[in-house]
């Protein structure tokens, strides 16, 4: 999956790549740096930054252990940050309590 946004809100694709253990390519935007770690569980670079993005594909073409491992990678560190529903529902409670 190459996600070459400018901007996104939040970036639940990226979420769904993971979780289908897709290998990842991605500008810097929306949930990257909150779930994702670069030349870790994705390949990641800054917006408009052409040069890194013709790099990384082009590793990621070359090299199958760089697409095996982002692809497991990527799966492990989506999981980790969903959250069942129990959980946001404690968590969304838990926001509501400290709103009043």
């Amino acid at each position: 999956r190459c996600f070459l946004s400018n901007f996104e809100g939040y970036g639940l694709s990226l979420l769904e790549a993971g979780l289908n253990g897709m290998p990842i390519i991605s500008s810097d935007v929306g949930i990257m740096n909150d779930v994702f770690l670069d030349n870790d569980s994705a390949l990641v670079c800054l917006v408009k930054d052409k040069e890194c993005f013709a790099m990384k594909i082009a590793e990621m073409r070359r090299f199958s252990d760089v697409r095996k491992r982002l692809s497991e990678r990527a799966v492990l560190v989506t999981r980790a940050h969903i959250m069942n529903r129990e959980n946001y529902f404690k968590r969304y409670l838990k926001l509501w309590k400290n709103c009043l």
